[in-house]
């Protein structure tokens, strides 16, 4: 399976050897809330995290740092006497 270059069809290669391209519908995205279509070294395209997510570009959820906290946590410091 891949993308189109403009993110608008999903591709998957027949047995007879020619692509099959579905075209996504306006009400339909290829790549999560969290991800962007990107080209990866090889040239082909596909959907890829943003920064502070991980998955595979169709899912993408917030990366977790040890102890259960977001890498989007703020921590305050707390003042001693």
């Amino acid at each position: 399976m891949w993308i189109t270059e403009d993110c608008g069809h999903i591709c998957t290669c027949q047995t007879t050897g020619t692509p099959d391209c579905k075209s996504i519908s306006d009400s339909e995205t290829v790549c999560h809330e969290n991800a962007m279509c990107n080209q990866d070294q090889d040239g082909a395209w596909q959907c890829t995290c943003n920064e502070d997510y991980t998955g595979d570009g169709m899912v993408c959820v917030p990366l977790v740092c040890p102890g259960g906290f977001s890498k989007k946590t703020i921590f305050v410091p707390m003042m001693t006497k």
